[in-house]
Parts: structure tokens; sequence; C-alpha cells
């Protein structure tokens, strides 16, 4: 600590902006998607058939749940 003090009384001088230039940049595709392609299929056709049942049955008949990953854990 008392190296850094006396460093700092000497010749510390403070900043007050720091600027960052980024060169030789490329086009990229995009945001990439959290899940594969599969994961999303099934989760669209799952959303329609909620849809569905909510459609031809009221409003709410059915939701989705909280999803349960299968593991070591799992009691199922």
């Amino acid at each position: 600590a008392e190296v850094f003090e006396q460093w700092a009384d000497a010749a510390f001088t403070p900043v007050r902006l720091i600027g960052m230039t980024a060169t030789q940049l490329e086009a990229g595709g995009g945001q990439m998607g959290l899940f594969d392609q599969a994961s999303r299929e099934r989760s669209g056709r799952l959303d329609a058939a909620v849809d569905q049942i909510n459609s031809r049955f009221g409003k709410a008949t059915v939701q989705r749940g909280k999803e349960e990953r299968s593991g070591e854990n799992s009691k199922l």
C-alpha cells in the first residue's frame, strides 16, 4: 500500500476519459440462438397445441408448466 501511495503522490494524474477504437470489424450473422433448432421447433409445436386447446375450451384451460430436466437427481 505504501508503494502505491508514494507513486500516486509523485506521478499520479487523474484520468477523466479513456477512449477505445474498434477496427477491421466484419459483418456477423446476427445474434446466435440460445437453444438448438430442434428444441425451438418442439417448443413451437407445444405452444401451438396449448393455443389450440385454449381456443377451443377457453382461455387458460391449459398452460405450460415449469420444464424439468431429467438427470441423476430425477425421480421420473
